[in-house]
């Protein structure tokens, strides 16, 4: 007879000869627990008393896995705390940001998630205990960009410059490259007496879109330019080349505020229409430098209505202001401009005349006057 496994005990063939002719009896058999299973079984086997009154043993046997025999712990619970559905609370009203959906703790506390170009968007912690829907992306950087994409964009005077998107939305930029040697603004005009043979007539050279000076415009030779149409682009500039008159050619300079009066120094100017061929209203800034190799001039500068040069009284009839010193960028040394809170309007299609003129009666020279359009509406 082959011995019989109660828990871990065994009990010999020799054991069982008492027994032998006791009336029929069910007995319970468990087989060996392995300790490090993991799961824990009832460790108590109760045998029938007629099986064990002969035995000389307790009529309960108890196996002791080592484990508590109350306490189930399949892996399950991990001392978390049970949710709603079964479901964990994520986040905890920690401040993360959990699906809608998500069991919570706290009603009404807000989560925040990133959206869009760096924005943001809030659920609620709602009566039913679960993250609520997120609302609309708010707070997104104005013309922001993607976090990690790249472009390549136009800078300086027909350069190329790469440009990254920052964590912040915003582009960062490279150094500007690839502007041609001898560079010039798109439009702009310079003159030559080249092949002119007669006093005071040049040949134009315009400035074309791969910012190079092309051939000077053939014979007859002409008299400069006296305007120039701005830029039809907000931000665009046009720059003019123009020369005071000789101090042979003089004029009474304008002093005091529009309407102005006529001061007694008479000194050398130049009069520039400039046109507006949009059919929008155009603000424009207006200020002066010296051409390359050129001197610092102290002048003055207003404006007036139309496309007609004034003379005599009508030169009092200016409608802006008259500006001398002109301390804000971009203007430069001791040239006159209006910028920023100054700046010009122009109605559409039409022009306005710009008077340019020297402060004192000894200076003339070349200057350069830009046009920067700063708004059209």
């Amino acid at each position: 007879m082959r011995p019989i496994k109660y828990g871990f005990l065994a009990f010999s063939s020799l054991a069982l000869v008492a027994t032998a002719f006791a009336p029929a009896c069910t007995e319970t058999v468990v087989d060996p627990v392995e300790e490090d299973s993991g799961t824990a079984v009832d460790a108590t086997v109760v045998v029938d008393a007629n099986t064990a009154k002969d035995s000389g043993k307790d009529s309960t046997v108890v196996q002791d896995s080592g484990k508590d025999a109350t306490t189930s712990d399949s892996g399950t619970d991990a001392g978390r705390d049970a949710t709603p559905d079964g479901a964990t609370d994520a986040g905890a009203d920690s401040g993360s940001s959990p699906a809608t959906g998500t069991a919570c703790t706290t009603v009404g506390f807000i989560y925040t998630k990133k959206c869009g170009l760096c924005g943001t968007a809030e659920a609620a912690c709602e009566a039913d205990m679960k993250v609520g829907l997120y609302g609309a992306c708010s707070g997104e950087v104005a013309d922001g960009c993607m976090p990690g994409t790249t472009r390549t964009s136009a800078c300086g005077l027909c350069g190329t410059k790469s440009e990254i998107c920052q964590n912040n939305c915003q582009w960062a930029s490279g150094t500007c490259m690839g502007e041609p040697v001898g560079a010039c603004p798109p439009g702009d005009v310079k003159y030559t007496t080249a092949g002119c043979t007669e006093a005071n007539t040049f040949r134009k050279q315009v400035c074309g879109t791969t910012c190079q000076f092309g051939a000077p415009e053939p014979p007859p030779c002409k008299p400069k330019d006296t305007s120039v149409s701005i830029s039809t682009t907000t931000g665009g500039t046009v720059s003019f080349s123009g020369e005071l008159s000789k101090l042979t050619d003089q004029i009474p300079r304008i002093t005091g505020t529009c309407p102005v009066t006529l001061s007694s120094t008479n000194t050398s100017y130049a009069y520039i229409e400039v046109k507006n061929p949009t059919a929008q209203v155009a603000k424009v800034e207006i200020y002066f430098d010296a051409p390359t190799a050129g001197t610092d001039i102290d002048t003055v500068v207003t404006t007036y209505p139309g496309s007609t040069i004034p003379t005599g009284a009508a030169r009092t009839a200016c409608t802006n202001l008259v500006n001398d010193i002109c301390s804000t960028s971009p203007c430069t040394g001791s040239w006159s401009g209006l910028v920023g809170a100054n700046a010009v309007s122009i109605p559409a299609g039409t022009s306005i005349i710009v008077y340019h003129g020297a402060y004192s009666s000894s200076s003339t020279g070349p200057f350069v006057m830009f046009v920067k359009t700063v708004s059209l509406l």
